[in-house]
């Protein structure tokens, strides 16, 4: 095996397993996080609206 496929088959065994820490790591979310996530997200997406509402000459 050339060293080029050995660097493949490690990279995709990591790849791999950085996948399935990820997976598990977001089944314990608490319901709690999960609604403080949502809420930041929207908050977010209103601060940028105003945001974009206040810099354009366009919009009124």
């Amino acid at each position: 095996m050339d060293g080029i496929g050995l660097v493949a088959i490690i990279g995709g065994i990591l790849l791999a397993l950085a996948l399935i820490f990820v997976v598990i790591s977001n089944s314990r979310r608490s319901r709690q996080d999960v609604r403080r996530t949502e809420q930041g997200t929207k908050d977010l997406y209103k601060n940028v609206e105003r945001q974009d509402q206040g810099s354009d000459p366009d919009h009124s």
